[in-house]
């Protein structure tokens, strides 16, 4: 990487060191002091290392935003490595620097009872990493990392689970060593052990009536309202202007619904043709993919909202950075060009 890249890499950290710095004179918002007051509960999946991170640093709100905040900056430089492995060190770093300051994961580093997703995101990715680095370079390590990485986004929230299929997505799509049919097996393996402790859990989950958390929606019609927060939220990536509120996807125009089911079919079929030619685009379109799937078939009263979607647009910062990366050599060639000029 050039010098330019490390100065817009320090640039962007000290920003956003700058930009977060207040929430250490925060107090507790939302559900922030229930969530500190509880203990932590090791069920597999569950919450219980992310409580266990409130419970050791005590009820102090400003050291508690301040965990937060270093999560959220350790996850950006995990998904600067993921970039830079998958396309270029320049895109880790446009990558790293976009997810660091972008106003969409400023609700999940401000709420602190929100550090389940923080953790889940820092866990998954690292987990990518050692999984690709191993597919690529080899090394035993990298995959002995996989087991505790792997275990820290089951025992951070719920939705951690998904951490093992991300990674065996991953290496399905992108790994490059053969054979390692055996990882991949044990991998899912260790999927199924994790779904068969937690079953009654989840079929508790999904029958859930709305008294007791569960959606007053039936099925079908949920799902449809999921896709359109799902898609409601994409598109403050683009343009991150407003608030979001979860319980506001209901109120959203029948023009969301539409362009939420045209957008979700345009993803699978991108997803498709670039297999083969584009195979990160299929990996961040499969990522948010699996990322979300678990809120689609567990209905319950809340749908998709900002600090939710943490985890899962991962895939797409990856993409971000790469296009901003290729938008940032290719401009003066485009801008000397025209006027005979070869950069």
């Amino acid at each position: 990487m050039d010098r330019t890249g490390i100065a817009v890499g320090l640039a962007a950290l000290v920003l956003a060191v700058w930009v977060y710095q207040p929430l250490s004179r925060a107090s507790v918002v939302y559900e922030d002091d229930q969530w500190l007051q509880g203990s932590a509960a090791w069920t597999i999946p569950g919450r219980g290392l992310s409580q266990w991170t409130a419970t050791i640093v005590g009820l102090d709100a400003g050291r508690q935003h301040l965990v937060n905040v270093g999560l959220h900056l350790l996850t950006g430089g995990a998904l600067g490595l993921v970039a830079g492995t998958l396309a270029s060190p320049l895109a880790g770093v446009f990558a790293a620097a976009i997810w660091w300051l972008h106003p969409l994961n400023v609700e999940a580093a401000a709420y602190i009872s929100a550090r389940g997703d923080l953790l889940v995101a820092l866990c998954a990715l690292l987990s990518v990493w050692c999984a690709l680095a191993w597919s690529r370079h080899g090394a035993v390590w990298r995959l002995g990392m996989l087991v505790p990485l792997l275990a820290g986004a089951v025992l951070s929230k719920e939705i951690g689970v998904m951490a093992i299929p991300l990674t065996v997505m991953t290496l399905l799509v992108l790994g490059r060593r053969q054979p390692y049919t055996w990882l991949r097996m044990a991998l899912m393996g260790a999927s199924g052990v994790v779904l068969g402790l937690a079953w009654h859990r989840i079929l508790s989950w999904v029958a859930l009536n709305p008294d007791e958390g569960g959606s007053v929606f039936a099925w079908p019609q949920f799902a449809v309202l999921q896709l359109t927060a799902l898609w409601h939220l994409l598109a403050l990536i683009v343009w991150p202007v407003g608030l979001s509120i979860d319980h506001d996807t209901i109120g959203l125009a029948a023009p969301w619904t539409t362009a939420a089911l045209v957008g979700s079919a345009a993803a699978v079929v991108a997803a498709l043709v670039c297999w083969r030619r584009r195979p990160i685009m299929t990996w961040a379109v499969l990522w948010l993919a699996l990322s979300v799937a678990p809120r689609f078939l567990v209905p319950t009263n809340e749908f998709l909202k900002e600090y939710t979607l943490y985890p899962a647009w991962l895939g797409l910062a990856v993409l971000l950075g790469q296009a901003t990366a290729w938008c940032w050599t290719a401009r003066p060639r485009a801008a000397l060009e025209p006027l005979g000029v070869r950069a």
